[in-house]
């Protein structure tokens, strides 16, 4: 079901993305009886679509991850950012779990954004997490001992195999709106919208 918005916004939005998000009926409703204004979760995904692009094999992409469960463990929720070199969002990704640890959902996000970055690039790509343990684990400067996130880093370990080159990074002030619009992801996933969007490609290859 795609979200109604009055013809001035959804106009503008034509212009900037052809990627609308599924939400849920009574947000739906909720939405027509504030005359098409959007749910501050929804703005901050909508606002920051960007325009599309033709898919390929491009020189490198950014992941930004969100995740987290409450309480932990807990129902966990993971939300993902992929964008070109250019700064335009490619795939928009949320999912919601069942019982995780936080940790266990951070993994469950990068596998995910691995996933979805060899859609794009066989070559570089920068993951930007909030998880010092996930990236140190990652980069090998910390060893893996929990048993639970053993199996996880080592299905990361076998994606990286699809990439001349994977870098992971925290998130800098910098990338403040990258970080909102996956942790927003993050959300409506929680809510049991589930995203799965990308751009299409303008040649329909």
């Amino acid at each position: 079901m795609l979200l109604q918005i009055d013809k001035e916004n959804k106009s503008n939005f034509k212009r900037r993305t052809g990627m609308l998000l599924p939400i849920d009926e009574e947000t739906k409703s909720n939405l027509k009886r504030r005359m098409g204004m959007l749910s501050p979760i929804d703005k901050e995904i909508k606002s920051n679509l960007k325009r599309s692009i033709i898919m390929e094999n491009l020189d490198e992409v950014f992941v930004y991850l969100a995740s987290g469960c409450s309480p932990n463990p807990g129902p966990g929720a993971i939300g993902i950012v992929v964008a070109d070199k250019q700064d335009q969002y490619i795939h928009l990704y949320s999912k919601r779990f069942g019982r995780l640890t936080n940790n266990q959902a951070e993994y469950c996000a990068l596998v995910m954004g691995l996933e979805l970055s060899s859609k794009y690039t066989a070559n570089r790509v920068n993951v930007y997490s909030e998880s010092e343990l996930l990236i140190k684990q990652m980069d090998g400067t910390f060893d893996v001992n929990n048993s639970n996130l053993i199996a996880l880093n080592r299905r990361a370990k076998l994606l990286e195999e699809r990439f001349k080159e994977v870098n992971y990074q925290h998130f800098r002030e910098s990338f403040r709106d990258h970080r909102n619009l996956a942790n927003a992801l993050k959300k409506r996933a929680i809510e049991g919208i589930g995203i799965n969007k990308t751009k299409e490609n303008k040649n329909g290859n």
